[in-house]
């Protein structure tokens, strides 16, 4: 059974071991191909891509002028 802070590296898929009591916002990096990523959610842990979540955080719904 697969530890509970270990997740898979959605670009290589390599195992990643994310700290003990990582918070969502959290950032860590894949050894295997150094892609970095951010933990989303805590309980299971889970991980986002970094630049993905840095270009959602710039989208302005409010620019909508339809």
């Amino acid at each position: 059974m697969a530890d509970r802070n270990t997740v898979e590296c959605l670009e290589c898929g390599a195992a990643i071991r994310v700290r003990v009591g990582a918070e969502i916002g959290d950032t860590t990096t894949c050894k295997q191909c150094n892609t970095r990523f951010v933990v989303v959610d805590d309980q299971p842990v889970e991980i986002d891509f970094e630049d993905e979540l840095e270009w959602d955080d710039d989208w302005d719904d409010d620019d909508d002028d339809d």
